[in-house]
């Protein structure tokens, strides 16, 4: 079976394992589209997340599970799974979020070659709540595999992103 072919299934059972392993009563999906920033040149990407419900919160920030799937135009593809922070302003409508999610990464093209198939992405971003159920938010990721390969070019992504049901 073709790399690309594995990893595309791969994100694909992550993100329909995260429809059942969240909670009922789950923050919602994150639908994202930007740029990947690879060492040599960039390609443009498509990420989808399930955010579950906090399982934890102290004031203003709560901590929950998110699963997420991210596919490239290069044929680069990575999924996994881990912690989720939101950090509120407040009753203002504004919002910080910051993820660490390890998993699989399966190359394409040249560019989305990262070293290796275990790569974490970090992720920060800034979000605006259109209201109880949207929220629009700017992101910046970084995947590397923590050069626990020989290579380890990493891989920044910017992405504008739609956060819906939370």
């Amino acid at each position: 079976m073709p790399a690309r072919l594995k990893a595309s299934l791969a994100a694909l059972l992550v993100v329909a394992a995260a429809q059942g392993a969240a909670p009922a009563a789950a923050q919602g999906w994150v639908i994202g589209t930007g740029v990947a920033i690879y060492p040599r040149e960039n390609a443009g990407s498509v990420t989808v997340e399930r955010h579950s419900a906090p399982l934890w919160s102290i004031g203003p920030a709560a901590v929950g599970l998110a699963f997420a799937a991210q596919v490239d135009s290069a044929g680069g593809a990575w999924a996994g799974a881990g912690p989720a922070l939101t950090l509120a302003f407040g009753a203002s409508p504004w919002f910080l979020e910051a993820s660490v999610l390890p998993g699989f990464h399966a190359a394409g093209a040249r560019p989305s070659d990262l070293g290796g198939w275990l790569h974490i992405r970090s992720l920060i971003g800034l979000g605006y709540r259109l209201g109880e159920e949207a929220a629009i938010a700017v992101a910046l990721d970084h995947r590397s595999n923590g050069n626990l390969f020989h290579r380890n070019p990493g891989e920044e992504t910017l992405s504008l992103r739609l956060r819906l049901g939370f």
